[in-house]
């Protein structure tokens, strides 16, 4: 993976995080935040997108567009990989707010898929199943989960 990427501040509960995107646009406050979806399966929705501290309001729809995508991703991701340490039972679904962005989201994944997959099995959920991630797969959403070292 681009190790270029933002400087990250978290809450205490580590569900989320926040980051600014400098770029064209200015310096565009962003959050990434993990919502408990269901506990007793310890699955988690990743959410992700501009931070109004005034309003408390997550914007998954907005399109910035500082010029700073790959910085941003990467800084998404490593957000991503401090959360599932800290919580490694858990399981992460993403989905973009739209279809280009969960596409983009899986152009990233293939990009990176190598260096992924060392720490985490990652699925794709088309047509409501499950399957192991394939690159030219257009996919719905993604799973992941924490690998665990056998001996």
């Amino acid at each position: 993976m681009n190790t270029d990427y933002y400087l990250l501040t978290r809450d205490e509960n580590l569900s989320a995080y926040y980051f600014v995107s400098e770029g064209s646009k200015g310096r565009i406050q962003k959050g990434v935040f993990f919502q408990l979806v269901n506990e007793e399966e310890q699955l988690y929705n990743l959410a992700f997108g501009d931070w109004n501290d005034d309003t408390g309001f997550l914007d998954d729809m907005v399109r910035t567009d500082n010029r700073d995508i790959q910085k941003v991703l990467n800084t998404v991701a490593i957000a991503v990989v401090d959360f599932m340490n800290e919580n490694s039972n858990a399981k992460l679904i993403a989905r973009g707010s739209t279809m280009p962005r969960t596409r983009l989201y899986r152009m990233n994944i293939a990009r990176n898929l190598n260096e992924i997959t060392e720490q985490f099995l990652v699925q794709g959920i088309k047509d409501g199943r499950l399957e192991v991630f394939r690159e030219d797969v257009n996919y719905e959403a993604f799973l992941l989960t924490k690998r665990f070292l056998t001996l």
